[in-house]
């Protein structure tokens, strides 16, 4: 995944240590959150994940990490982020709240996470947070890169999920809806259709529809590849098939990809190698012995690597680290 790794692609990095996906929980009724994981479950089934409410759960699974030798070399953070800074988690005492980049940078400070930064981050470890906004604001991106002593990615504008899902004609009894497309005949506009869960669904509905849908399977297969969400199946055609029939099964229809975008911009994905650079931007951390002779915290400044020489607007994505980042792109 050598390529596809540069600048984007949720699919696991190469070289020492493990991946790890934090999602931090939400109300059930939290329709990012919930699009996110199920993203996670399904098109990125196998990779390892784990569901916390604030940075003591981070820190203790890291912790029994560390204590087994095992080494992490990318981190990504599922939460929301707010235009201050914050990122929402639920404290072990208290209820939800917005942790600020202070909040972050004391945490950093405890010797306890210092120990456990030092044994279990992989040299060149990066952070990517899987949420909104702190692109935005040097003091958190900062803060939580020198949490974990690790390049932090955070992107400039939202993160949510787009799907692909494949529509088939309504059976006798469904309720089923009208569609209206370009591409549709006026025959196919006039019956209902609904949303197939699975491609059991497929099979009785005649050589067309199976049809169509080998061609929906095989698109959403190129742009998930594209995008990096998953590893090439390069042996045939109806192995590929058969990897896309089970992730659709997997998915009950709903295959999920994450974007950004910002402001009027149209969302991009990874596979979109112009754009997608852009709305990220890369924060390097102090060094741990830096943290460690109390030195003062960056956090109170603008990253270097988010500015330009002349201390003005922010370098092309071209010149900041090569930081791998995640997300996907509509069909």
């Amino acid at each position: 995944m050598g390529g596809l790794d540069a600048y984007g692609g949720a699919a696991p990095r190469v070289g020492e240590g493990v991946d790890i996906i934090f999602i931090v929980r939400a109300p059930a009724k939290d329709e990012f959150t919930g699009a996110m994981t199920h993203y996670v479950k399904t098109v990125l089934a196998g990779q390892i994940y784990q569901e916390v409410d604030n940075l003591e759960d981070i820190f203790g699974y890291l912790s029994a990490l560390g204590e087994q030798g095992t080494k992490v070399r990318r981190i990504r953070l599922v939460a929301h982020g707010a235009k201050s800074g914050g990122v929402a988690m639920t404290p072990r005492a208290g209820t939800k709240k917005w942790f600020a980049p202070k909040e972050v940078a004391a945490h950093a400070k405890k010797p306890e996470v210092r120990e456990t930064v030092r044994k279990v981050m992989a040299p060149g470890a990066v952070m990517e947070f899987w949420g909104c906004n702190l692109g935005n604001v040097p003091k958190a991106g900062q803060a939580w890169a020198d949490l974990f002593k690790s390049t932090f990615v955070a992107p400039k504008g939202t993160i949510k999920t787009e799907y692909f899902t494949f529509l088939r004609p309504a059976l006798p009894g469904e309720k089923g809806e009208s569609v209206n497309r370009p591409e549709m005949t006026p025959a196919q506009r006039k019956i209902k259709w609904v949303a197939a869960k699975s491609s059991g669904e497929i099979g009785a509905l005649g050589e067309a529809i199976q049809a169509d849908f080998e061609t929906f399977l095989q698109d959403a297969y190129f742009i998930l590849l594209r995008n990096g969400d998953i590893d090439p199946r390069e042996r045939d055609y109806p192995e590929m098939l058969q990897f896309m029939r089970e992730l659709f099964d997997r998915a009950e229809g709903d295959i999920r990809r994450i974007v950004a975008e910002r402001g009027e911009q149209k969302a991009v994905g990874p596979g979109d190698a112009k754009q997608w650079p852009q709305l990220w931007v890369c924060f390097a951390p102090i060094s741990i012995e830096a943290a460690t002779r109390g030195e003062p915290q960056s956090v109170d400044s603008e990253p270097a690597a988010a500015r330009s020489p002349d201390g003005g607007a922010e370098l092309p994505s071209a010149l900041l680290p090569p930081c791998p980042t995640p997300v996907r792109r509509a069909r």
